[in-house]
């Protein structure tokens, strides 16, 4: 999206809100600024699809829930071309190693709040791409469904080859050979990369979600994908949300591949060597 502080000014101020100075904020894949009037300032984030501004609000509104600092929804509005969110504005700093600890106690307190079955009241977006939640109660059937399927067909769409694709379709035939078992349909962020979250002074803080009420693994798998948290993180979490490791390794290249097919939809073939990677070592696990 090309948008510029002129075109957001008048946007801002067809929603009625008041006129201040808009400045750029680098950072993500979509346009964002701070937006600064009288000693105070709010983050606005534009989004192509005005659906994308409703679930995010929702998402943050269900993530406040938990005891994470989470930027307030002040305003959503259309655009010609899309919509935009004006957020609480939080200073924010990265997670170092003396807050793993206050970040693993806060995880594991918002994956203890429970739902009545896996999915989502709404359907919602995980980066630029939908993101299914039709309610079902079994764990495999869902993430094979709404996570697994959804994601080949645009993967296919955007050029993933046929023998990849047969690798994924391979996984999905055999779902109930890792997910042989039914989780605590948990709340969860969703997207958890580390560059979805933050400290906001001394509070842990979470933004960008992609909510849903599914397996706590799904935030722990993700929160590994490029990195992973310090040491400290994991007592605090299991202290709360006892871990069964083994389960944990079995599932995380499968987890994995859902993000994997998704960021090959949207960045392209630089993800296809992970989403081989992941297939692999799915098909290396079950032959034992």
């Amino acid at each position: 999206m090309h948008l510029g502080p002129r075109q957001l000014q008048h946007s801002l101020a067809r929603a009625g809100l008041p006129a201040g100075e808009l400045t750029p904020v680098s950072g993500g894949s979509l346009p964002a600024f701070r937006l600064s009037r009288g000693g105070q300032a709010w983050f606005i984030k534009v989004v192509p699809d005005a659906d994308m501004a409703s679930a995010e609000a929702d998402g943050l509104h269900a993530l406040a829930k938990a005891p994470v600092q989470v930027p307030e929804v002040v305003h959503q509005s259309a655009m010609a071309d899309g919509a935009f969110l004006v957020l609480q504005w939080l200073t924010l700093r990265p997670v170092v190693a003396a807050d793993e600890e206050a970040f693993g106690r806060c995880l594991a307190a918002l994956h203890r709040l429970t739902g009545p079955h896996y999915g989502w009241h709404r359907d919602n977006w995980i980066g630029l791409g939908r993101q299914h939640n039709s309610p079902a109660d079994d764990w495999a059937v869902f993430f094979r469904d709404q996570r697994l399927a959804p994601q080949l067909r645009r993967a296919r769409a955007a050029g993933l080859p046929a023998d990849v694709a047969g690798e994924v379709e391979w996984v999905m035939q055999r779902i109930h050979a890792w997910l042989d078992h039914a989780p605590t349909p948990v709340l969860v962020h969703g997207d958890l990369w580390s560059g979805n979250r933050a400290m906001a002074g001394d509070r842990p803080a979470l933004f960008d979600p992609a909510v849903y009420y599914g397996d706590s693994l799904v935030d722990l798998a993700m929160l590994h994908l490029f990195g992973g948290p310090g040491a400290a993180f994991w007592p605090a979490y299991t202290a709360l949300n006892p871990v069964d490791g083994k389960r944990f390794r079995r599932v995380q290249p499968l987890y994995d591949l859902y993000h994997w097919l998704n960021h090959f939809t949207i960045f392209g073939d630089s993800y296809l060597t992970p989403i081989q990677r992941c297939c692999a070592a799915l098909r290396r696990e079950l032959r034992g």
